[in-house]
């Protein structure tokens, strides 16, 4: 029965994670090039006000589905279907209103923080997007709770497909940057259609959504009866947006351009460790009653792969973001290569963090999570408004979100300890493993001047990883053996 159990979540995590991760390369390859090619195209005071519009309309967006996701993920897998189709037309209604909601926040948040007209007039354009994206939230979750993420996978393409069409045109024909995000927003309208259509196998359409009847007090119970996902939510789109929101307020135009490639090129690297998540988080509610030690097991063999992904991630930036990034956007952005550096320590523990936090609102601890998080944005924004105003630097914004994320990460393996999913030891091993590799490749790196650097270090680690495998085996039979040969000899005796 465990073989038939550990298959069937091997098998739906590995066919919906890799579903999404070849779409994410695809996906990422398409909006590269779209970005890159703005970024030449435009000059950069129009791209710096493209940035600052889709910016805020990025915090926006994460703000107007009040992070409810996960609550709507596990309330679909406890409810019977009469419930959850019920819950499901109620959650499309909640999030079309709050969608219109927060529209008018973006574009009087964007009037209030910037004099720059044009600035205004893009975020009222890209704030529409706030409203199709809540409606696509909700069918992204449907499919997350039904495996059926190589939906939302393949309409994901299209949208990316269309995106980079625009990206072509402009290159043949110079289009104004207004009618280029007008573009943008009906590339979304029409990928929303595409959700509606094939996401929810046409069950759903925008009628059924707006003649939903839904009151001010049920949109007010299921968001205080959830206000942790809610704060969660709110809390992790802050934490992410602050860097950039800083920059864009303390720093120049020329600076806001650099963060942004920088931040875009992580934003790329997380994407797959975010995927792969939105395949094990369902297991582990899954599994939270029915295998308990199955789902200890889960998490602890992702957590490896976790971390390995974040320190490949690292080192590979480490190699050869000063070669990325010329290459990509110009010579203009050189000095993204020491900000995407700086930025990706945090990817170190990004993957794991996020596999730790999702371990916490399984167990249904995400008040935990909540406080977690709060302290976490806390100490994020005093290090970053404290740095920025006796340094003046902009290095010391990436260094306040690492060192927030690893107050994060620590404080999220305490709780572990004490939850019993984790030792001391273990936790102390993993932090040994994680130091050593980036201090041992931090120096090598400045020491050996070598393309190929990346790859003879990760050799040698493999290398060294199946030798000690290899040795731990060996020396697990010799006891063996000799334990049998104890044995052995005290029944002749």
């Amino acid at each position: 029965m465990k073989n038939i159990i550990s298959k069937y979540i091997n098998g739906k995590i590995i066919s919906n994670s890799s579903w999404g991760i070849s779409s994410s390369i695809i996906q990422n390859i398409l909006y590269s090039g779209f970005f890159i090619i703005i970024a030449r195209q435009y000059e950069v005071t129009e791209f710096s006000s493209y940035i600052i519009s889709n910016n805020i309309y990025g915090l926006m967006l994460s703000f107007s589905a009040m992070g409810l996701g996960q609550w709507f993920i596990r309330s679909l897998m406890k409810n019977d279907q009469i419930e959850n189709n019920l819950t499901i037309a109620k959650f499309f209604k909640m999030q079309l209103i709050l969608g219109i909601i927060f529209y008018l926040v973006n574009v009087t948040l964007s009037a209030l923080l910037y004099r720059n007209v044009t600035i205004i007039i893009l975020s009222a354009i890209l704030g529409v997007n706030i409203i199709f994206d809540n409606l696509i939230y909700v069918i992204k979750h449907i499919n997350i709770k039904n495996f059926e993420q190589k939906k939302t996978f393949a309409i994901n393409i299209s949208d990316a497909i269309l995106k980079f069409s625009l990206a072509i045109v402009i290159l043949v024909i110079k289009i104004p940057l207004i009618p280029m995000v007008f573009s943008v927003m009906f590339i979304r309208f029409i990928s929303l259609n595409m959700f509606i259509k094939y996401g929810t196998s046409d069950n759903i359409n925008i009628k059924k959504i707006i003649n939903q009847e839904i009151s001010y007090f049920e949109i007010k119970n299921i968001i205080i009866n959830n206000y942790s996902f809610v704060i969660i939510g709110s809390i992790s789109v802050l934490f992410w947006s602050l860097g950039g929101i800083i920059v864009s307020v303390f720093y120049t135009l020329n600076d806001v351009s650099n963060y942004e490639i920088a931040f875009k090129l992580f934003s790329m690297a997380e994407i797959i460790p975010v995927i792969v998540s939105s395949s094990i988080f369902p297991m582990l509610i899954k599994l939270d009653k029915e295998n308990y030690s199955k789902k200890i097991q889960l998490y602890k063999n992702a957590f490896m792969m976790y971390s390995i992904y974040g320190l490949l991630s690292y080192t590979f930036m480490l190699s050869y973001s000063k070669d990325i990034i010329p290459f990509a956007f110009g010579i203009n952005f050189g000095e993204s290569v020491k900000m995407s550096e700086d930025m990706f320590l945090t990817m170190v523990l990004f993957p794991s963090g996020l596999l730790q936090a999702n371990m916490l609102i399984s167990m249904n601890h995400e008040k935990l999570d909540m406080k977690l998080n709060t302290i976490s944005l806390t100490v994020n924004l005093i290090l970053s408004m404290l740095g920025t105003i006796l340094i003046g630097k902009i290095f010391v914004v990436n260094y306040s979100i690492f060192i927030a994320f690893l107050v994060f990460h620590l404080l999220q393996n305490i709780y572990l300890v004490r939850f019993n999913v984790l030792s001391i030891n273990e936790v102390m091993k993993n932090y040994a493993v994680l130091i050593s590799i980036v201090i041992s490749f931090e120096y090598i790196n400045k020491v050996v001047d070598s393309k190929l650097l990346f790859f003879y270090y990760w050799i040698g680690i493999i290398i060294a990883a199946i030798s000690i495998i290899i040795i731990k085996q060996k020396t697990k039979l010799f006891s063996n053996n000799k334990l049998d040969n104890k044995r052995t000899e005290m029944i002749k005796y």
